[in-house]
C-alpha cells in the first residue's frame, strides 16, 4: 500500500496555508507519511504543527496540488452548502492520492508537535487585524475605528495587529498596534490574546487553528463553509440579500463593482460586532 503522500499549497495566503493543515493532519493521523509544501515564508508558521514541511518550489512533480478556490467544492463533488472548504480541500487530494485511505479518514485540527509560549503582553488584550488583502473582505477602517471606541469605553484593552508600520489602522485614535511580526511570532501572538476580532483573512483562520476565540467579519462566503470546524468562534455574517454569493454573479456578484468593495460587509454596523464581542467576552471570562 502506497503510505506516503505529498501535497503542495497552491494559493500563497497564510489562510491558505492554515487550512491545508487540517488536510496534511488528517492525512497523518490516517497513517500515511506526509510531505507538505508551502509558501517559502511560511515553512516556519506551519512546522509548529508538522515536521516536514518545505518550500513549495521543492515539491515533487507527483505531488498532490490542492485545489483551492472556489469551485473546489465542485470539482470534488460536494454540495457547497454542506461542507466546509476544509472537506472540498480534503476529499480532492483523497481522490487524487493511488493509496488507501481509511473510510473514516477526514480533515483534522492541526496538533502542536511544539509548544507554543505565550508573549504575557497580549494575553489581556481584545486584538482586531484590519487588513487583508483582498478589498472586498475588508470590513471598513472606519466601522473599526467606531468599534476600539465602543470597547475602551466598556473597559477592555484593545490592539492591533498588522503588517508593516504605515497602516490604515494608524487612522484609529489612540490605538496601539504592533507590526513587523515573524509569521512564526504572529502565530504565538495570537495564541496569547483573548480574543481577535478581523476580517475573512490570515489572523482569523490562525485563531481556529491554534484555539483563539475569533469574530470573523465577513460577507461573501457562507459562514460555514469558512468556520465550521473552528471551535470559539462567533461569526458576524452579513445579512443582506446578496451575502454569501460566494463571488457567483448569479447570486448577486458583481465584479465590476464588488472587487473593490462589498456593500453587504459595509453594511454591518460596528455596534452589532460590539455585541457579539461583549458576548464572547462574557463566556470567554
Amino acid at each position: 500500500m502506497d503510505s506516503k503522500i505529498s501535497i503542495v499549497s497552491k494559493l500563497n495566503g497564510i489562510g491558505d496555508s492554515m487550512v491545508s493543515m487540517w488536510c496534511v493532519e488528517g492525512f497523518k493521523q490516517a497513517g500515511l507519511d506526509v510531505d507538505f509544501f508551502v509558501r517559502p515564508d511560511h515553512v516556519g508558521m506551519c512546522s509548529f504543527f508538522h515536521d516536514k514541511v518545505y518550500p513549495k518550489d521543492n515539491a515533487p512533480i507527483s505531488a498532490i496540488t490542492l485545489n483551492l478556490n472556489s469551485t473546489g467544492g465542485q470539482m470534488a463533488g460536494l454540495p457547497p452548502d454542506k461542507a466546509t472548504r476544509m472537506d472540498w480541500w480534503w476529499k480532492w487530494a483523497a481522490d487524487q492520492f493511488t493509496g488507501d485511505i481509511p473510510e473514516n479518514a477526514s480533515p483534522q485540527k492541526p496538533q502542536l508537535i511544539k509548544p507554543l509560549e505565550k508573549v504575557p503582553q497580549f494575553e489581556n488584550a481584545v486584538v482586531i487585524a484590519p487588513e487583508c488583502c483582498f478589498l472586498n473582505r475588508k470590513w471598513s477602517i472606519g466601522h473599526y475605528s467606531r468599534l476600539v471606541l465602543l470597547l475602551k469605553q466598556a473597559g477592555y484593552e484593545v490592539i492591533s495587529f498588522v503588517a508593516q508600520e504605515d497602516s490604515q489602522v494608524k487612522a484609529i485614535k489612540d490605538i496601539v498596534y504592533h507590526y513587523g511580526f515573524s509569521l512564526e511570532y504572529l502565530v504565538r501572538a495570537i495564541y496569547s490574546c483573548k480574543l481577535l476580532i478581523g476580517n475573512d483573512s490570515g489572523p482569523a483562520h490562525i485563531a481556529g487553528t491554534v484555539g483563539t476565540p475569533c469574530i470573523p467579519i465577513h460577507a461573501i462566503m457562507p459562514p460555514n463553509l469558512l468556520w465550521e470546524r473552528y471551535s470559539n468562534f462567533y461569526p458576524v455574517f452579513a445579512t443582506d440579500s446578496c451575502a454569501g454569493c460566494g463571488f457567483t454573479p448569479d447570486l448577486g456578484y458583481h465584479p465590476h463593482s464588488c472587487s473593490a468593495m462589498c456593500s453587504a460587509l459595509e453594511g454591518i454596523s460596528a455596534e452589532e460586532v460590539y455585541k457579539v464581542a461583549v458576548n464572547a467576552l462574557e463566556q470567554i471570562n
